[in-house]
């Protein structure tokens, strides 16, 4: 079993790091004997714990410690890359010489090759994006059967549970090549979760809440998270079909970061140069309200999408994606920069906190709910029904039906549809309820209208 003296030795991580860079020092080396123009190397470390307990008794108590070394050579414009989780000295020798070997038989491609060197993060600040959480697994086991012992007695129709959970972990990523870069920094990201059911009348509905964060001080009372799943279980409870037809909707935090994702998924490079997106050639274009606009922040202190560079060491900076609903930029690495005669953003790996931004007034939550007046809440989406090359949207959901202003009663089994260019167009206002345990930082948003099926 885990001791606390073990979780303390293995949540230091500053003296991993100059190994880190002498590993990647020494592929550069070997790349560089073999004949490799170009090369880059790169290390992932994470480890951590999970918790899971259900009705009182420890479900599962697992360890996770894991490595990889992921190799890229290069062949003039020929590419080769090859991954080995067995960092022993002989083990990387053959990694570096399977990429080798790669990149002299795959096809030259002109968009291949290292970042620009100007745009490498040579000199980065801490972001604190690394507080390790000094907690045993016995610990945890306590906490998370403390929690779920609330959240059960928080209401007699609460009638089972789908346990409740602690999960902890800590990362290092390094990163560097053949230009000169080298660079590292640690991370933590740590988690609490409870999944409650609810019961009566012969009908059950389930819900939960969790919590996430950088630093495990800032996830609040365990105890009131299973409260809060208990409480949106219960209103769950009863739901009554609706009339089919289009409603205004509001989308729960949650469900908005999501809607989000689709628009910013079609921003994404690799889905512009193969034409896979329904935003292909939209710089400049229109796709959200004149009000809105999309920020990415890299650079805020110990939130979830922080990171100084990218996965290609590119420095990641803070600006527009969408400034007054126009698309400024594209979402790019090197390689879809360079397939698209562009520049890279510092997205190589994805985003890092994209906040929306309304110049309008943001309400709370019951002010835009009574602003909406007659329409849906809408708290799950489920389903895989969005084409990002047509903008078709269809996903099934549930939440409340909402009458003058006041929630009236839940509704399940409907179905959402419409297309994502007109959706995004057609958003009404942003409410102040912004959900910061993601990479897309968002309030409550409300969307002039939706086509609804429901479930007869």
């Amino acid at each position: 079993m885990l001791t606390t003296k073990t979780i303390h030795t293995l949540s230091d991580m500053t003296p991993m790091m100059a190994p880190q860079h002498a590993l990647i020092n020494d592929v550069l080396m070997q790349a560089k004997k073999l004949g490799s123009s170009e090369a880059s190397a790169e290390i992932q470390f994470s480890e951590g714990f999970d918790v899971d307990v259900r009705l009182g008794d420890v479900d599962k108590v697992s360890f996770r410690r894991d490595q990889g070394l992921s190799v890229t050579l290069y062949h003039g414009k020929q590419c080769g890359t090859a991954t080995s989780t067995d960092l022993t000295p002989a083990s990387i020798r053959a990694t570096v010489e399977k990429a080798w070997t790669m990149a002299q038989f795959c096809e030259a491609d002109a968009a291949n090759g290292l970042p620009d060197k100007a745009k490498q993060a040579f000199a980065y600040s801490d972001l604190h994006l690394h507080t390790p959480w000094q907690i045993t697994p016995e610990q945890a086991i306590s906490q998370a059967t403390e929690a779920e012992a609330q959240g059960l007695a928080y209401d007699s129709r609460i009638v089972n549970s789908e346990g409740a959970s602690v999960s902890t972990t800590q990362q290092l990523f390094t990163y560097g090549d053949s230009q000169g870069f080298i660079g590292s920094y640690p991370s933590s990201i740590h988690s609490l979760s409870v999944c409650l059911i609810a019961g009566a009348d012969g009908q059950m509905e389930r819900d939960y809440d969790y919590a996430l964060a950088r630093d495990p001080k800032k996830l609040g009372d365990f105890a009131l998270l299973a409260k809060l799943a208990a409480d949106k279980a219960v209103k769950r409870l009863s739901p009554k079909p609706i009339k089919t037809g289009h409603y205004p909707v509001i989308l729960l935090p949650e469900v908005a970061r999501g809607f989000l994702s689709h628009l910013i998924s079609a921003l994404y490079g690799s889905s512009l140069y193969k034409r896979m997106s329904f935003l292909v050639d939209s710089l400049g274009q229109a796709v959200l309200p004149t009000e809105i606009s999309l920020l990415e922040q890299p650079h805020l202190l110990g939130a979830v999408g922080s990171a100084p560079f990218d996965a290609e060491g590119v420095a990641t900076q803070e600006q527009m994606l969408i400034e007054e609903g126009r698309v400024a930029r594209y979402v790019l690495g090197s390689y879809s920069a360079r397939k698209l005669g562009l520049e890279t953003t510092g997205n190589a790996g994805g985003i890092h906190n994209v906040t929306v931004q309304s110049s309008k007034p943001q309400p709370d939550l019951p002010t835009l709910i009574a602003d909406m007046d007659d329409g849906l809440v809408i708290t799950d989406v489920m389903g895989q029904g969005v084409n990002l090359i047509t903008g078709d949207y269809s996903r099934g959901a549930s939440g409340f039906l909402v009458k003058a202003g006041k929630i009236v009663h839940p509704v399940s089994e409907i179905t959402l549809a419409g297309h994502l260019r007109e959706l995004y167009r057609d958003i009404i206002a942003i409410a102040n309820d912004v959900d910061l345990r993601g990479n897309i930082r968002t309030g409550s948003i409300l969307l002039k209208q939706m086509m609804v099926a429901s479930a007869p």
